[in-house]
């Protein structure tokens, strides 16, 4: 099926959802939710959008790779549960005997008695809270299914995209009811800013100390974000080794810092303030949503002749590890590296 007949397909559907609800009858192409319905749709008793549309108004929340969330690590909340959890290794150091929470391997000696290992494992929660995106259509709209659907899609694609990467990198995801950000995350680095470095600044040393705060294991799948305000001085900062931030050649056309991707986003707080730039190993950050089921409801607005679809998303995201890594030289590395204020 192509995009253009899954966006008139999304259209129809959100018509015959509309007619649904004005009580003018329930057409064939709509899929009444199931009994109990409101733990997981926009309104008990909704009807389940159709999964090609469905995975159309999410392609473009997990297929652009200007985004961080492509990257992430993806998890799915199983049908029926609010809630899932997700294993991973307790690993707070490099030390022998600590590597991926207590594993240990070494050549053996004839005689020698082996080690017993007990790995620790962690498991980390994550719950199917809920996104509710409000869309306004006029009836111009609503006259032609393939352009509302088309509307349908960018529109909550892009909401729903822009606030899962505000709460998953920023300071607002504080992990009550909604995702647990990378800068309030216990495992973050913060490295210091340069001796006499001006204020609002970045520097090829800035980018260097966060590279080297970063564990190798995570380098070579490492990516930046940073914060669009903070852009053009990551392009200045570049150094021997550091890569330009501008003037990508790339196949996916997304900028490098040290051959790693460089995401722009206005999901980060502005340059000089904390975070502003992260460097960011995505395998320790999971995204964890329920199985493609969504429902929309429309209400009309009667008096300025518009209506309002509203859609629910059951998602969830957090790192996967909750410590600092003790570097085998003793320094605090982790896969998540923020750098510091320079005010």
């Amino acid at each position: 099926m192509t995009e253009k007949s899954v966006a008139r397909q999304l259209g129809e559907w959100a018509l015959a959802l509309l007619r649904a609800e004005q009580g003018l009858g329930v057409d064939a192409i709509l899929n009444r939710a199931p009994t109990g319905a409101g733990e997981t749709v926009a309104t008990a008793g909704g009807f389940l959008v159709p999964t090609a549309a469905a995975d159309f108004i999410l392609g473009t929340i997990y297929e652009d790779r200007n985004s961080v969330l492509p990257y992430f690590f993806k998890w799915n909340i199983p049908d029926g549960a609010n809630s899932t959890k997700v294993p991973g290794a307790d690993e707070t150091s490099r030390a022998n005997g600590y590597r991926w929470g207590g594993v240990v391997a070494d050549f053996e000696d004839e005689g020698d008695t082996q080690v017993e290992s007990l790995p620790r494992l962690k498991q980390t929660e994550f719950s199917a809270n809920k996104i509710i995106g409000f869309a306004v259509v006029t009836d111009e709209l609503l006259a032609d299914a393939e352009n509302l659907g088309n509307f349908l899609q960018r529109a909550f694609s892009d909401e729903l995209r822009y606030k899962l990467e505000q709460y998953s990198l920023s300071a607002a995801g504080t992990g009550a009811g909604k995702p647990l950000g990378i800068l309030n995350s216990p495992a973050l680095v913060s490295v210091a800013k340069q001796s006499g470095q001006s204020a609002g600044t970045i520097v090829g040393a800035n980018l260097e100390a966060m590279w080297t705060a970063l564990p190798a294991a995570s380098r070579k799948r490492a990516i930046w974000a940073v914060s669009e305000t903070a852009a053009a001085q990551a392009d200045g900062a570049t150094t021997l080794g550091i890569y330009p931030f501008s003037g990508s050649t790339n196949p996916d056309d997304v900028p490098r810092i040290k051959g790693r991707p460089a995401i722009e986003t206005d999901a980060l707080p502005i340059v000089g303030t904390p975070g502003d730039i992260l460097l960011i190993d995505p395998a320790w950050y999971a995204v964890a949503s329920k199985p493609i089921d969504w429902a929309m409801s429309a209400d009309v607005l009667f008096i300025s002749d518009q209506t309002v679809f509203r859609i629910t998303w059951r998602v969830d995201a957090r790192p996967l590890v909750s410590a600092q890594i003790t570097g085998s030289d003793g320094s605090a590395r982790s896969p998540f590296v923020a750098l510091a204020a320079r005010s």
